[in-house]
């Protein structure tokens, strides 16, 4: 059976979803906006600071994997030593994103958290992946390059779109900064809230209905994996609106594009991967 047909209640739901969220949209964008605002939202602030992080973690993943994979000391340094850069990377990010809400933390905090996440978070993992079978080893990084294909789909639709349509935030709304436009109008004010790009980041936590194809012993797991993290992507959306940078229409959309972007990456482990069904790595 194909990954697609495996998870066609999945797909089936979010795009009933993600399609009556941006029709629902197009009436109601800028009431809805203006009913759940909220300036200094704390829930809001700290998933705008967190929401991206699964669609950038395949990066660390490949390169840890990589690392117990290589037979090399110097490749497997270099991969190490890539793999703490990425996720000293992904820790600057969160604090950066919190920063410009105004929660700060102390230097010694922001120095601790990078070294617990760097090193604390790479070389654990590394030791774990060492001392796993070479089919595991193998999976989880073929895995994490699926997910960086992703990564790329992302950046490639999500954030040229963003460009070409222009569209204010509700935020410069209020600063008086544009005028608001329906998102089909692709207004070109200079704006980038259609669409969300961190709710579409968001979506790479729809990588972990993947792992069953990896791990046969998951496939009990698929449907609450899909749950789980469909509701994590509408929570995240459902922020971006809450603390004004964007409206429910550019949610939607984000989810739309990442669903397609998934669509094709189970075309693509399909395709790629025929012998994973049957692999040795539960």
């Amino acid at each position: 059976m194909s990954i697609l047909r495996k998870n066609r209640l999945f797909f089936s739901l979010a795009l009933l979803l993600a399609l009556g969220a941006l029709l629902l949209g197009s009436f109601f964008d800028l009431p809805l906006s203006r009913a759940v605002y909220r300036e200094r939202a704390p829930l809001g602030f700290i998933l705008e600071a967190v929401c991206f992080l699964p669609l950038y973690a395949p990066l660390a993943l490949a390169a840890l994997a990589g690392a117990a994979q290589a037979g090399r000391k110097s490749v497997r340094a270099l991969l190490l030593l890539l793999g703490c850069a990425v996720l000293l990377g992904m820790t600057y990010s969160v604090f950066h994103y919190l920063g410009k809400r105004g929660i700060r933390s102390a230097a010694a905090v922001q120095i601790a958290a990078y070294l617990l996440c760097a090193l604390g978070g790479a070389l654990p993992a590394f030791c774990a992946l060492r001392r796993a079978t070479a089919d595991t080893r193998r999976a989880l990084l073929r895995l994490s390059l699926l997910g960086i294909l992703y990564l790329v789909w992302e950046l490639a639709l999500v954030q040229s779109l963003k460009a070409i349509a222009g569209r204010p935030r509700f935020e410069d709304l209020l600063a008086g900064r544009g005028a608001f436009a329906p998102w089909y109008a692709f207004s070109r004010q200079g704006g980038s809230s259609f669409p969300s790009g961190h709710t579409a980041a968001a979506c790479g936590v729809w990588l972990l209905l993947l792992l069953p194809e990896f791990f046969p012993r998951l496939q009990k797991r698929r449907t609450a994996c899909g749950i789980a993290s469909t509701l994590y992507v509408c929570l995240a959306g459902f922020s971006r609106i809450v603390v004004g940078k964007h409206f429910l229409s550019d949610v939607a959309a984000g989810m739309l594009l990442m669903l397609l972007g998934f669509a094709l990456l189970c075309l693509v482990a399909q395709r790629l991967l025929p012998r994973e069904g049957s692999t040795k790595t539960a």
